[in-house]
């Protein structure tokens, strides 16, 4: 009986963290982020995601308005930590060039979700890599979502948190 008791204790150590449900639609409240970089906060009108999620991926619409083009991407996910491969745009004083993405994404035992976010890609003869990431945790209520972000670029190391509002 203890062998069985043990054995379940254990295969329940082995599973895989679950992660909260973040579905639904957010919008950034900036009062409430902290240390926002000035080229996040000038001139923002509006930032909003759009989360859907299953048990095994989720997908990531951001909005972002600074009131000229808005600009729109979709970041995918596999919730087992593996990576992801594809192209999204990134915004360039050029106009808006499509770049190879690789993302991952992993649960942690609290429900947390830890995000990485990579670019490596050249800009009139500059290389432009950024590797940002993010660990998304939600309030008990289930109403505010946190994404604390060390965002490293050609500029230098940042780091900050984004506050959302479920819309």
């Amino acid at each position: 009986m203890k062998n069985a008791i043990a054995a379940a204790f254990l295969l329940l150590l082995s599973l895989p963290a679950l992660a909260a449900d973040y579905s639904g639609t957010w919008v950034l409240d900036q009062s409430a982020s902290k240390d926002l970089p000035p080229r996040i906060a000038s001139g923002l009108k509006e930032w909003r995601i759009d989360v859907k999620q299953t048990a095994e991926a989720m997908t990531v619409g951001v909005h972002i308005d600074r009131g000229n083009a808005p600009f729109d991407i979709t970041n995918n996910y596999r919730l087992d930590g593996s990576a992801v491969t594809f192209e999204s745009a990134v915004r360039t004083p050029d106009g808006d060039l499509n770049v190879p993405t690789t993302t991952t994404a992993k649960p942690a035992a609290d429900g947390a979700i830890d995000i990485t976010i990579s670019t490596d890609f050249e800009r009139n003869g500059m290389r432009m890599k950024r590797f940002l990431k993010e660990q998304w945790t939600l309030s008990e209520d289930g109403k505010t979502l946190s994404v604390a972000c060390v965002d490293e670029t050609p500029r230098g190391v940042m780091q900050y948190t984004l506050v959302f509002r479920r819309a």
